[in-house]
């Protein structure tokens, strides 16, 4: 528990920045995209090199977007575990507890880190690999649009967390981002 109480002490202090953090991000997402426009940062990365740079930076989205989920997963069977009225040895629900705790102070930063790492992997693989308009390019452009659906509702959640309304929205989006995101998988392997 010890260990958790650290963890804790230091994402709390991340969480408190989280603005701060999010800016971040999306300059620096921005750069690198303004930098590769005015300097050809990856015009050295033809054909394959670039298809492969874009794809990397999906799959760290993809990792994110597992852990990001994980914290609805975990309250949720956690909640309906305690509405059966089941209890947990000791021991075991602590440490269930504390990963969910864990997971949603980092739920709001894995957030905006998928949705810069997810523009990137667009702009990778649509401007500088150039693959043209096809089922990949669609079926990820409209799960890019409901991703920034989904970070408006967190930005609203964030900032009034008894916005309800929000928070369903935010909730409802985010599935919704996943079964469109699946579909695109599904439709660029």
């Amino acid at each position: 528990m010890e260990l958790y109480k650290t963890i804790e002490q230091y994402v709390g202090i991340a969480w408190k920045r989280l603005a701060l953090l999010a800016l971040v991000c999306a300059t620096v997402t921005m750069m690198i995209i303004g930098a590769d426009m005015q300097l050809g940062l990856f015009a050295g990365l033809q054909g394959k090199a670039a298809k492969s740079a874009g794809k990397l930076f999906g799959k760290f989205a993809e990792a994110l977007t597992i852990l990001a989920i994980l914290y609805y997963c975990l309250r949720e069977g956690y909640r309906q575990v305690r509405k059966q009225q089941f209890r947990l040895p000791g021991l075991f629900e602590d440490g269930i507890r504390a990963l969910i705790r864990f997971t949603r102070l980092i739920h709001p930063l894995c957030g905006f880190i998928i949705l810069c790492l997810t523009v990137l992997h667009g702009y990778l693989l649509f401007f500088v690999w150039n693959s043209g308009i096809g089922k990949e390019t669609v079926s990820g452009i409209i799960p890019l649009i409901i991703l920034i659906g989904v970070s408006v509702t967190g930005w609203m959640v964030y900032g009034s967390p008894q916005a309800q309304q929000a928070r369903k929205t935010h909730y409802y989006l985010g599935w919704l981002f996943v079964i469109l995101y699946l579909l695109h998988k599904v439709l660029s392997d």
